[in-house]
């Protein structure tokens, strides 16, 4: 269970199961966000690229998992026996339409799931509490295995001084932008709403 514009982390998953010579599977929403990203990006590396119809090493298969109308995603047929065959790594979402897959393969010694978002959304006394998440990972017994890729205050000084920004420092994805101004004194800390568009010119 991961972000699904955790863009890096995802992809990072995407090598380890190929690696691990397991397939990978996501739904149409995740695979949509993929497919932008790798076809914008893996010009330059090949960290973006995704094979999606690689057919020649079948336990590395790309599979993008659709609803067909169903409100439910569930593994049938041939698809269902190839991947019990080779395994496979299963980007999961907390909604209802992942839950037939979770609770059939949540049985299986050989079944693992994580959880890799911040522990806040399941945690009931922070205000980012998200029972929607919290009800659905809770039914299944997980390992938390979480990165934050948010740098504390003495890296973004380390950052700011190796930096020194020539126009200035706009604090972006903060609830607290205007503590920058207290925090990196002798930086000039542009503080600015969303939607202005600012010109350095």
């Amino acid at each position: 269970m991961v972000s699904s514009t955790n863009i890096d982390r995802v992809f990072a998953l995407y090598h380890a199961a190929k690696k691990a010579k397991r397939c990978f599977i996501c739904d149409s929403y995740q695979t949509r966000i993929l497919k932008i990203v790798s076809g914008l990006h893996k010009k330059y590396t090949e960290f973006y690229d995704i094979h999606y119809d690689q057919k020649k090493n079948a336990a590395e298969r790309f599979f993008e998992l659709k609803n067909k109308g169903r409100k439910t995603l569930t593994f049938t047929g041939k698809l269902k026996l190839y991947l019990n065959e080779y395994g496979f790594c299963m980007l999961v979402r907390p909604t209802n339409s992942f839950k037939p897959i979770m609770d059939e393969y949540y049985k299986s010694n050989e079944t693992k799931i994580y959880y890799s978002m911040w522990n806040g959304y399941i945690d009931e006394s922070k205000k980012a509490y998200n029972p929607n998440f919290a009800n659905f990972i809770e039914s299944f017994k997980y390992e938390y295995k979480h990165t934050s890729g948010h740098a504390d205050v003495k890296t973004l000084a380390t950052l700011f001084d190796t930096v020194k920004p020539k126009y200035g420092i706009i604090p972006i994805h903060t609830e607290a932008p205007e503590k920058f101004r207290e925090l990196f004194i002798g930086h000039n800390i542009i503080l600015v709403q969303d939607g202005f568009v600012f010109n350095c010119d």
